[in-house]
């Protein structure tokens, strides 16, 4: 597809800064949420959904919209 990955520091699960990548290509970004928000990010002890976020992988898909994304895949698991 002759794509690039794109790496930039986001929000981690807990809030924490972590570098996260995503594919682009032409106008097409394929997004793994693990990269941002992923269980192997956290400690077994702070696995707990209601003091973690996704909001990581929202900023990098905010990324490939201002980089005129047209088309997403998103990699649930």
């Amino acid at each position: 597809m002759q794509g690039q990955r794109i790496q930039l520091p986001v929000d981690g699960p807990l809030g924490e800064p972590v570098v996260a990548e995503y594919g682009f290509a032409g106008k097409t970004a394929m997004v793994e949420m693990a990269r941002a928000s992923g269980v192997e990010l956290l400690q077994p002890a702070d696995r707990n959904p209601l003091y973690t976020s996704t909001f990581g992988t929202g900023q990098l898909i905010l990324d490939a919209i201002k980089r005129e994304l047209r088309k997403s895949w998103s990699g649930l698991g």
